[in-house]
């Protein structure tokens, strides 16, 4: 939920130059992303699965609420209310969303688990411990899109209390405080892994993944589908926070030069006019 700046933050990593490191880039990039898939499947059960994709779908309703009622200055990170809609209907990415699918699982049961084993399990502590474990989420799924993207093309805070190259702002603890109190309401009324279940036998997962893949990448907000595969392993990526390499004074103007006898005729009226006087 923040602001996408026209000047995003660097990322942190190294991004090729060549086109051949462009190349083993993109080839390293995709054996990272098999390996997290991998390591998601290894540790995730399928009810946890089905509970992290139900938890993606939600978010974006969540996100496309929060930034069509709220507005961000893109250079302060001052927080206005959209009053009327005036700056239209807001916006989430599918690079959010699939963040959501990876890690919301780890962010929801991990927690749950940590906090309880530091003795810690009871509903105040978790809600008022929720927003540090959103802001653990956000640096490591901000830092994680980065490395594939060379930006955080899904979310990017500004404004004095934004860290880590702009993946958390400290301003949004009241609000990750609310989705707290929302996500602990939701595992003490409903039998969350009960209805997890269900959508195993359902194959919830495997027929969302069928749906949101193609909607995903078609209709991702300030992203072409033919531009998907440059934008993600950085190959003709144009760095926006260098100025253009077109200065002014390369660009021929359209009036002609004056000439050298020219000048020398326009000196020598100028003096013979001196003289005169």
């Amino acid at each position: 939920m923040a602001v996408h700046s026209s000047l995003p933050s660097p990322s942190p990593f190294y991004q090729p130059k060549t086109l051949h490191a462009k190349k083993l880039a993109c080839l390293y990039k995709s054996y990272f992303v098999f390996a997290c898939i991998r390591f998601h499947n290894y540790f995730i059960s399928d009810e946890q699965r089905v509970v992290g994709m139900a938890s993606a779908i939600l978010y974006v309703l969540v996100e496309l609420s929060f930034t069509t009622l709220v507005d961000e200055d893109p250079k302060t990170g001052k927080i206005s209310i959209n009053w009327g809609l005036r700056k239209g209907v807001g916006y989430s990415s599918f690079a959010q969303f699939w963040s959501n699918v990876c890690f919301a699982p780890f962010m929801l049961f991990g927690f749950r688990y940590l906090t309880s084993e530091l003795g810690l399990d009871n509903s105040i502590a978790r809600v008022l411990l929720f927003p540090f474990n959103i802001w653990i989420l956000e640096t490591i799924t901000g830092y994680f899109i980065m490395f594939l993207f060379g930006r955080n093309v899904a979310w990017e805070y500004v404004g004095p209390d934004a860290f880590c190259h702009g993946n958390i702002r400290l301003f949004f603890y009241p609000f990750w405080v609310m989705l707290g109190v929302i996500v602990e309401a939701i595992f003490a009324k409903v039998d969350v892994m009960g209805l997890a279940q269900v959508g195993v036998s359902f194959h919830f997962t495997r027929r969302v993944l069928r749906i949101a893949l193609p909607l995903t990448l078609m209709f991702s907000p300030r992203m072409k589908l033919g531009e998907l595969y440059n934008t993600i392993f950085s190959v003709g990526r144009v760095d926006v926070t260098k100025p253009s390499s077109v200065s002014e004074k390369s660009v021929p103007s359209s009036a002609p030069k004056p000439s050298s006898q020219t000048k020398a005729k326009a000196a020598a009226k100028a003096k013979a006019k001196a003289k005169s006087h």
